[in-house]
């Protein structure tokens, strides 16, 4: 085997690069401050934060918009109660929306039934979960935690709302009710398909 042995390789003017017509075969650690390569790169593995790459769409969080609640909404009607919004613009129409709902206790009545469900607009798009309010006494309910990624393919804005209903009996619920220190949050996270 062969050896040239040289700490510096400099081109023909002094600042000219030097070619590698037929390629470089390199075994061990390799440390270059800039890499430019003209046609394509193939790797087993890639180490590193990546931060500084650019051209990479595929499953990145473009946007988050999130709301925050943290009063009591008493619902005691048939109709339905927003309780909970989120507003956001999708960049391109193959976007995902991913909404998150994080809810605190709900106290309901004895007697009654609510649903609590997700709206795209006006579209009804997920349901979360029933409170049932049953037996001789009032009941605190865990708030349903839940999500749901959504297809909307537009590029206009958008409006998610959580909606509470009652389904039957006459009585109540209070949405976010843990003596006024609760707090409910509904967020959309767009990402890149």
């Amino acid at each position: 085997m062969s050896e040239i042995r040289v700490e510096n390789i400099i081109g023909e003017t002094g600042t000219d690069a030097v070619k590698f017509t037929k390629g470089i075969n390199v075994t061990g650690i390799v440390t270059a401050t800039n890499v430019s390569i003209g046609s394509s790169v193939t790797a087993t593995n890639f180490f590193g934060s990546g931060a500084g790459l650019s051209g990479v769409s595929a499953g990145k969080v473009l946007q988050v918009k999130q709301t925050v609640l943290n009063t009591q909404i008493t619902v005691g009607t048939g109709t339905e109660t927003e309780v909970l919004n989120v507003a956001i613009t999708p960049s391109a129409t193959s976007s995902k929306i991913l909404t998150t709902l994080t809810s605190s206790p709900a106290y309901v009545q004895t007697g009654t039934e609510f649903k609590l469900l997700l709206y795209r607009d006006s579209t009804e798009v997920y349901g979360y979960a029933f409170y049932f309010g049953s037996g001789a006494a009032n009941v605190a309910i865990a708030g349903p935690n839940g999500m749901y990624l959504d297809s909307p393919n537009t590029t206009s804005e958008i409006t998610y709302r959580v909606k509470l209903t009652r389904r039957w009996g006459s009585n109540s619920c209070y949405f976010n009710h843990t003596n006024g220190e609760a707090k409910s949050s509904l967020t959309a996270m767009e990402i890149s398909a």
